[in-house]
This record gives C-alpha cells, structure tokens and sequence, in this order.
C-alpha cells in the first residue's frame, strides 16, 4: 500500500432524513436502538478514526444531536433543491466537495450509503483500492454482488452460450450488481465526471446479503435478518 495512502481523506455519507419509500429510512431504529446511519457511521470510524466524514442532511438538529459526542465529523445542511430521489448526482457530489474551501483534488475520497447494513468489507475494499493505484494511479472502485449466473435480457443470453447441457460447464462472465453502499475514487473524478462510478471504475466484489429496501416490511425483514447474523 502507498504509505500516503493509509486511509480515505474525506468519506461523504448523504444523510437525509426524507425518504419516498419508507419514512425517515435512514434514522429510524433498526437494530438495538441504532439507525441504519448510526449503524453506517460506527463501522466508519472503527475502520478510519483518521477520516473525515461528512454527514450531508436536511435536518441538522437531529444529525447533531446522534453525532455530538463523535469526533472528526462535520455536519453539514443540504439545500432544498438537493433533496429527494430525482436530483442531479453531480450536483449533490459538487456540494460535497465544496465543504472545504482549499481542495486537494487528488486525495482519496470514500463515498458511503447506509442502506446496505449487511456489506461490511470498507477496509479492504480500501486496501484494494490502494494497490491498485500504486499500479495505475488512477482507478476507481465501487463495491458489487457478483453473480455468475446465466443471465439473459429479452431472451437472450448475455454472459454464455445456449445449448450447453449445464452452466457449470460454461466459462460463464460474472455479472456485477453494484451494491450503491461504497465507491472510492479521488475527489478530482468524483467532480469530473459527477457520477459515483467514474469511467475508470472496476467492481470490488463481495457477495454478503444484499437486500433491497422498497417498504417498510422489507425494512422490518431486514432488521429481523441483521439481527440473526450480528
């Protein structure tokens, strides 16, 4: 690893506390009394007590009250316009990286989502990271589920050939799933491209459970789910 490099400069959580799916998903208790945020911000901090986070929120009153005892957290107030699930992602990434007046384009920036309780490779999702640019010095990374499955789109296969007797016989193309719990990059290609996965983005893969939380009794079955395996 690039001693430079032994953690991500800055980690942006959004942190909002409207959600069109489920109310307030991302504060409301999901397990022993801690929001699926706390449950995010806690594993940060065990993994990068020198990291920077940054809690983007709508509510600043609350995020203050549950992070006033943590240290290295800046919480900051989101504007109007960058709420909701229709905003412009290189809008709410620009916001991000205006938080500091002097940047350093180039250092490591962590991008992580709460919605994913069950990933919890941040660290060596870093570490990968951190080879690779010693190699290229210009990757990206955004964490995935791998599947390796025959996959087809309007009836056709996309990762194999038909006629096959088993799929296990294929040499099968993995497909990856992006997760949307961690991307890292430097902070330059996040302002850049304005999208999470720049162009020189490739998977980390991690095939943990990962549930998609449309309703609050995916919400209630996830936590009962979490509270089997933590």
């Amino acid at each position: 690893m690039n001693k430079k490099n032994k953690y991500p400069k800055e980690i942006w959580i959004p942190a909002q506390t409207i959600s069109s799916r489920v109310n307030n998903k991302n504060f409301r208790f999901f397990h022993q009394k801690k929001s699926l945020m706390e449950i995010l911000v806690e594993k940060l901090k065990k993994k990068f007590p020198k990291s920077i986070i940054i809690l983007s929120t709508n509510n600043l009153s609350l995020v203050k009250k549950i992070f006033f005892n943590y240290k290295n957290i800046i919480i900051v107030k989101r504007p109007k316009k960058l709420l909701g699930n229709t905003i412009r992602e290189k809008e709410l990434l620009n916001h991000f990286s205006n938080v500091f007046k002097n940047k350093n384009l180039n250092e490591t920036v962590m991008i992580a989502q709460c919605t994913d309780p069950f990933f919890n490779n941040y660290y060596k999702m870093f570490l990968k990271y951190s080879l690779l640019n010693y190699k290229n010095n210009n990757v990206s990374l955004f964490a995935s589920y791998p599947i390796k499955k025959q996959t087809f789109i309007d009836n056709q296969i996309i990762n194999g050939n038909m006629g096959e007797w088993h799929s296990i016989t294929q040499n099968l193309k993995t497909l990856d799933v992006v997760r949307w719990s961690c991307f890292i990059s430097k902070k330059k290609n996040f302002i850049k491209y304005g999208y999470q996965m720049p162009p020189n983005s490739v998977p980390f893969r991690d095939s943990s459970l990962m549930i998609d939380i449309d309703n609050l009794r995916d919400f209630k079955e996830a936590a009962k789910y979490y509270k089997k395996v933590f």
